[in-house]
C-alpha cells in the first residue's frame, strides 16, 4: 500500500475540514489578516501532525503545478533548494531552555521586563 493510501485512510472529518480550508486559503490571490491568522493556525497544526503535513505538501504541489510553478525540467533545482533551505533552517534552530517547572526561560524573562 502506498503512502497516499495510508494517509487517506486515517483522515478524520476535522482533518478533512482543515485541508479544505487550507486549499481555499492557499488558492486566494491575497489574504486579509483573519485569513492569514487562520492559515498560520493550520500550518502550526501541521507542524505537529504528520498526516496534515503530508496533505498540505500534496496540496502545495498540486497548486504549484497548476500555476506552472513546478516544471519537470527544474525538479533537480527544486530539490537542491529544498535541501539548502532545510539545512539553513536546522542550523539556525536552538533548543528551548526549559526550567524545571516547564516554563520557557526566555518567555519568563520577557514577561518580567
Amino acid at each position: 500500500m502506498n503512502q497516499t493510501a495510508n494517509y487517506s485512510m486515517t483522515l478524520t472529518l476535522s482533518l478533512k475540514k482543515l485541508i479544505n480550508e487550507y486549499v481555499r486559503l492557499a488558492s486566494l490571490p491575497e489574504l486579509n489578516l483573519e485569513q492569514e491568522e487562520k492559515l498560520g493556525e493550520i500550518l502550526e497544526q501541521a507542524s505537529q501532525n504528520e498526516i496534515l503535513s503530508f496533505w498540505i505538501s500534496e496540496v502545495d504541489y498540486i497548486l504549484g503545478e497548476s500555476l506552472g510553478l513546478l516544471k519537470p525540467e527544474d525538479l533537480n533545482y527544486y530539490e537542491d533548494q529544498k535541501a539548502l533551505l532545510k539545512e539553513q533552517f536546522f542550523s539556525n534552530l536552538k533548543p528551548l531552555d526549559i526550567n524545571k517547572s516547564g516554563i520557557n526561560k526566555l518567555e519568563n524573562h520577557r514577561n518580567q521586563t
